[in-house]
């Protein structure tokens, strides 16, 4: 049996799926701190019934016992510092354990001026890492990094998630928008989040330049860390109110289910990702899907990530000596090439052997 420690992500909801529906419910069970009467639940695990997998609590007996039986354990980003203590305290466990890395959860050591928790849990990591059986990958340089950093000896994997693009009625929706003629204003995406790795102020510098001209900035900014997000995206907001006015900055600070998600990055001619880590994957999947030309910086993992999938993206830096015609100009074919390219990483049958390799590699030696 396989127990995975996943919280609620735009992830989940498909992730979830996946495993329920192609692998067998009596050999796997998810971790999630949602209350099953969560309204949050129900969106994402919909109404469980006997036949899907389990869903239990943390702070539930059955986490402890099954902890103990499982044949192993999968950590789908490692940020609960719960998780950390807890396994810390037991490291006989962590052989059997894969930690899914997915950028925030190991960049954050890059970090200046750590509060107390951030520093224990960097500790935590460190210690966690001379046990741990497993490491998984979404992007291949992140891999030498963690292993730089945390002196991991173990076993490496990668993988990659399912998306919403997997969900038929969404493709659709981004299909459907992919051929519309947006008119002449201009929709750019900022970030994904309101965390300071985005580095909101200096995207928003670059863009300064084209402020009279008739575009509309949309700039989620829902969640982040968790200690200020909110005072984060408060000053990210009054910032770009100040450069391009309140009537062309539209902030995104309420949750939306993943259909309303979609539907509103699918009418984005831009995306604009200044993140100085991996992070915006999901969200730049679902861009590329729906025609969005994509501007990253070019010294991430995520710049070599898509290069080398054969994506076609552009430099963030080069927006500085380009015109607002230069910055928006994307043609069809370059369009058609991203969507086919996504649409091959984001198969569902991929997904499905991808993880049954991952399932099969880490719970072998304990059958």
């Amino acid at each position: 049996m396989i127990m995975h420690l996943m919280g609620a992500t735009m992830y989940t909801k498909d992730f979830y799926s996946l495993v329920n529906t192609y692998f067998s419910n009596e050999n796997h069970v998810f971790v999630n701190n949602l209350r099953s009467n969560d309204p949050q639940f129900k969106a994402i695990f919909g109404i469980l019934s006997d036949s899907d997998i389990p869903i239990i609590r943390p702070s539930s007996l059955r986490f402890i016992k099954d902890a103990y039986k499982s044949d192993a354990i999968i950590f789908h980003g490692l940020f609960n510092i719960k998780y950390m203590i807890f396994f810390t305290l037991q490291p006989w466990l962590l052989k059997k354990c894969n930690w899914v890395i997915w950028g925030g959860d190991i960049y954050a050591r890059k970090k200046k001026n750590k509060k107390l928790t951030e520093k224990v849990a960097e500790h935590l990591k460190l210690v966690l890492c001379r046990y741990l059986g497993y490491a998984t990958t979404l992007a291949d340089e992140d891999f030498r990094y963690f292993q730089d950093g945390y002196g991991f000896k173990g076993t490496h994997l990668k993988t990659k998630y399912p998306t919403p693009l997997t969900r038929k009625h969404l493709d659709k929706t981004i299909s459907d928008n992919l051929s519309v003629n947006r008119g002449h204003q201009i929709n750019i995406m900022i970030g994904n989040s309101a965390t300071e790795t985005n580095q909101h102020f200096q995207a928003l510098d670059l863009l300064s330049r084209f402020r009279v001209y008739d575009l509309k900035l949309f700039i989620p900014l829902s969640y982040g860390d968790r200690d200020n997000f909110l005072a984060y995206g408060d000053k990210v907001i009054a910032y770009a109110n100040s450069i391009f006015g309140e009537e062309k900055v539209k902030p995104i600070r309420k949750r939306m289910s993943a259909e309303e998600y979609i539907e509103l990055i699918s009418q984005m001619d831009i995306g604009l990702f200044n993140c100085n880590r991996q992070q915006a994957m999901g969200n730049i999947a679902i861009l590329f899907a729906s025609g969005a030309k994509i501007y990253l910086r070019s010294d991430t993992t995520m710049w070599s990530n898509y290069k080398e999938r054969g994506n076609i993206i552009y430099n963030i830096e080069d927006i500085k000596h380009q015109s607002f015609e230069e910055f928006c100009q994307y043609d069809r074919e370059n369009q058609v090439r991203n969507r086919t390219v996504i649409e091959q990483y984001t198969n569902i049958n991929i997904n499905i052997e991808r993880w049954k390799i991952i399932f099969n590699e880490i719970t072998q030696q304990r059958h």
